[in-house]
């Protein structure tokens, strides 16, 4: 008796083979990877893990079934990957809101990204609630008072630290009266995000993305007049509050994924030498790179 065991062996216990260990036996040498890719072997696996991929090989017989198994077995595992992570984190960015009342800019607020990773409301989404100082707000002007009757204009704008890169999230206006207010004495603003990818909008009017920018202004009652008395039709911004909406979801994203958005419109070697006051004089554009001439 012969003390190697036939070749028609191999062949008989690799039809009893899961589709791993068929993989691993192919790399043991050249003849085990010819018997190992057998059509015979991969097609019922491929057909009933992947049959629509399997019907690829009626029309193109020459691919085989062992190489239209790994490609679907490789799709599959990557769309359960978890997302890369971003390459910006909120330390790299600066959160600018500034308020209009009527055509006049009345208010600004600055808040650098380290620093709303420890607010309020964060809870890992990327939803910020930030305290405004009611009577002196982040570049010394008096807090934000308003007349209920006037038009208010929100823009909210992203900056990359050193001025690499200005995304604006939100530039829209709405009506300051205590009919646009919520049961908290909020005034709520919201704006379709653009789409990272080629199509920005669908026919309903919300972008593919399906990404919402949100930003609340908490009013207070009123301001006192010199006698102490409230004045009900003037109100005080005490709360800013930003957050980025995914409107399929109905859920506010989180960190991550707010930051994977804005990256896509932050690029790192975008350099500028403009500063914040030249800012606050413009209408920047929705989406602004800027580069040193």
């Amino acid at each position: 008796m012969s003390a190697t065991l036939p070749w028609e062996v191999v062949v008989l216990f690799s039809q009893h083979l899961d589709p791993k260990i068929l993989a691993v036996a192919s790399c043991v040498c050249k003849s085990w990877l010819i018997s190992m890719s057998s059509n015979h072997l991969w097609k019922p696996f491929c057909f009933y893990h992947f049959p629509s991929l399997s019907a690829l090989h009626l029309t193109y017989p020459t691919i085989s079934y062992k190489h239209l198994y790994s490609l679907g077995y490789v799709s599959s595992s990557r769309r359960l990957q978890n997302p890369v992570k971003p390459r910006i984190s909120l330390d790299d960015l600066v959160f600018i809101v500034d308020v209009f009342d009527g055509d006049s800019h009345v208010f600004s607020m600055l808040k650098n990204g380290e620093h709303l990773s420890h607010v309020n409301g964060c809870d890992g989404m990327f939803r910020f609630d930030v305290d405004v100082d009611v009577d002196v707000n982040a570049y010394g002007e008096k807090g934000l008072v308003f007349e209920m009757s006037k038009c208010v204009r929100v823009r909210w704008t992203v900056v990359l630290k050193h001025w690499r890169g200005v995304f604006v999230m939100m530039d829209c206006k709405g009506k300051k009266g205590k009919g646009s207010l919520d049961a908290g004495g909020a005034q709520w603003f919201s704006e379709d995000l653009h789409s990272t990818g080629c199509c920005e909008h669908s026919n309903d009017g919300i972008g593919r993305n399906g990404l919402m920018a949100e930003l609340g202004l908490g009013f207070s009652e009123g301001v006192g007049d010199s006698d102490g008395k409230l004045v009900e039709k003037v109100s005080r911004v005490e709360k800013v509050t930003m957050g980025v909406l995914n409107v399929f979801s109905c859920r506010y994203v989180n960190v991550d994924e707010g930051l994977r958005y804005l990256q896509s419109f932050l690029p790192h070697n975008a350099l500028s030498n403009v500063s914040y006051c030249k800012l606050k004089t413009q209408i920047v554009p929705k989406v602004m790179h800027l580069n040193v001439n």
